[in-house]
């Protein structure tokens, strides 16, 4: 994977590659106080503090115009020079050459560097949108409702149908919106078989939030902020593709290129947030499950082998706790422990194999669905078992960190670089969201970036 978001805590790097002068750490009581256009002041201490760089660039519109004039976007690939540059400088960057690479990432916008301004009518006039000289939307609410708002808006007008394709894949019907093809089935398998929601499963996750988060937050609870503040967010997006089915130059061209009746976005719901999240859960959460590839498995050994040294073979390949593997933590603890399963337990597993290949059913991992026809019993699976090794170790999200007691400034510091690949546009959507009880600034995935799941 290679590095599309990489985020710098200064005003040191590493003791012993650079050093700048020593300084106190800034103190809370110091930090300047920004008035923004709406709302009340607010401390900025990330001013001059932080940076980062997100390649290629933060905008992700590509409207009918700019396509059939072949003209991008000023901010599509606005920061991918700065990024590719780095290695020619490595490792032998200077402090005092920082800002030639990163920009800087703070919560404060100079008038100089406002590029557009964008306000709303009633409901939400007490949102204000300034995007700076990167394409970079800073959001600002009188009400906490008004910066969730904003933050929909924003999202959509860079990564509109970025969001839209994402809502679909989370919910297995990629081949649905953009067709079908080999790769949007096995998108939607990958999906499939580890977050295989339905809509009444989604919204229900949406609308458990209240009972599962019962703290109070201000006169509300924490699950019923959330609730609010992802219905806020939704509002923004409604109120965008609204103004997109009425302005071309706001509606991204890619709409057009798709099969009949998904050519004009729809309107946004809070389970639509919840599937783009579960994506992000089929990477990173995913913990259990593979039942259905495990029975698989066995059918496919036991076919070959026999049940007995099929089912020896399966187990040794299953095994959770392998006694000889590196381990961290001495203490052992249960994890993925096998459960028994039958037709008490697991009532419809009798009829797996029937409705597998009733013809009826798409049998992900195969190259066509199954005939109609077929009567015959779930065909042997090809086990490449090299494919089964581990390979090379791959490559994961990073951080350097030092602390004050050992940065030559006196300062902590820290370098954090998410490993989430190049995609054009970017997966990552950058973001700068103030308002009652919200101040952060970074990066999250486009359509749940409700807030910032990436910065500070």
């Amino acid at each position: 994977m290679l590095r599309p978001l990489v985020r710098v805590v200064i005003p040191a790097l590493l003791a012993g590659v650079l050093s700048l002068p020593a300084s106190p750490p800034v103190a809370a009581a110091a930090c300047p106080m920004v008035q923004p256009p709406v709302g009340d002041p607010f401390p900025d201490c990330s001013s001059q503090q932080v940076l980062n760089i997100l390649p290629p660039g933060n905008n992700g519109l590509t409207n009918a115009a700019d396509a059939a004039t072949g003209t991008p976007e000023p901010h599509a690939t606005d920061q991918q020079g700065m990024y590719a540059n780095l290695k020619n400088v490595a490792p032998n960057l200077q402090a005092a050459d920082l800002r030639q690479y990163y920009k800087d990432a703070g919560f404060t916008v100079a008038a100089s560097d406002i590029e557009r301004r964008s306000t709303f009518p009633a409901p939400h006039d007490g949102t204000v949108i300034l995007w700076d000289k990167f394409g970079v939307p800073h959001v600002y609410g009188k009400t906490r409702a008004d910066t969730e708002f904003g933050a929909g808006y924003a999202a959509a007008r860079d990564r509109l149908f970025v969001m839209d394709v994402l809502r679909h894949i989370g919910r297995s019907r990629l081949s649905q919106f953009i067709g079908p093809s080999p790769f949007a089935f096995q998108e939607d398998c990958t999906i499939a078989q580890v977050a295989g929601y339905s809509e009444q499963e989604l919204t229900y996750q949406a609308n458990l939030l209240p009972q599962r988060y019962p703290t109070p937050f201000g006169s509300i609870t924490e699950g019923q902020q959330v609730v609010d503040d992802g219905t806020n967010y939704v509002a923004g997006v409604d109120a965008y593709i609204d103004a997109a089915k009425l302005d071309p130059t706001l509606m991204p061209v890619e709409y057009a290129a798709l099969p009949a009746g998904q050519t004009v976005p729809q309107h946004w719901i809070p389970a639509d947030i919840v599937a783009v999240a579960a994506i992000v859960q089929s990477i990173f959460a995913v913990g259990g499950g593979d039942e259905v590839d495990s029975w698989f498995l066995y059918k496919a050994l036991a076919d070959k082998f026999g049940p007995s040294k099929g089912f020896q073979i399966w187990h040794d390949l299953r095994l959770q706790n392998d006694a000889g593997a590196p381990t961290t933590l001495v203490q052992p603890f249960p994890y993925m422990n096998a459960a028994n399963a039958d037709s008490t337990t697991l009532p419809g597993i009798a009829d797996l194999s029937s409705r597998l290949t009733d013809g009826a059913h798409y049998v992900c991992g195969s190259q066509t669905p199954p005939p109609a026809s077929s009567s015959t019993a779930v065909p042997k699976i090809s086990l490449g078992l090299p494919t089964l090794v581990p390979g090379h170790m791959p490559a994961m999200s990073n951080a350097l960190l030092v602390d004050a007691a050992h940065s030559a400034s006196g300062q902590p510091i820290a370098v954090f670089g998410p490993q989430v690949g190049y995609f054009i546009p970017e997966i990552l959507h950058e973001e700068d969201l103030h308002g009652p009880g919200l101040h952060a600034r970074g990066a999250a995935f486009p359509g749940t970036d409700i807030y910032v799941e990436l910065g500070h």
